[in-house]
């Protein structure tokens, strides 16, 4: 194994942020069997869902060349974050999440690999881009698999 970046995020890191997506997406889709019993990932751009982590990538939300650091977030302060994310949330309490990540350097997202190959340096993944719009038949996306891949929304 080769020698890690000074800008990687650690196992421990890349496995809470792994950990946070399954739970979000077991917390988004309920009543889905198959995501509550196995681990499945969702992109947190094109909202592409995989149970193969190699479908995915722990990116940093702001990249380091833009001033973005490393994940530090503790076990405890995770877990005050994943309670302040449940279903019932008011918008105070997601303010007050959102605030504390940015507070304390929480910068890990779960990205499909396309849509972090296409976000490369840049603040935002592009529109349009993303495994859901490309394999859309390997998407288990309820949502997706009900109403279909997503659609392209109108430009600005």
């Amino acid at each position: 194994m080769g020698k890690r970046r000074p800008d990687d995020f650690t196992t421990a890191q890349r496995r809470r942020a792994y950990a946070n997506n399954w739970e979000l997406l077991r917390r988004e889709f309920p009543d889905a069997i198959a995501i509550q019993k196995t681990p499945h990932y969702i992109c947190e751009s094109c909202h592409f869902v995989s149970a193969s982590k190699s479908d995915f990538n722990v990116d940093h939300v702001v990249a380091e060349v833009r001033g973005g650091g490393r994940n530090r977030v503790s076990k405890a302060t995770n877990e005050q974050l994943r309670e302040a994310q449940r279903i019932d949330a008011d918008a105070h309490e997601i303010d007050a999440a959102i605030a504390l990540l940015y507070r304390l350097g929480d910068n890990a997202s779960i990205l499909c690999t396309e849509c972090n190959n296409r976000k490369s340096d840049l603040l935002f993944v592009p529109d349009h881009c993303g495994l859901a719009y490309t394999r859309h038949t390997d998407d288990l996306n309820p949502r997706h698999m009900v109403e279909g891949p997503p659609r392209p929304g109108p430009r600005w």
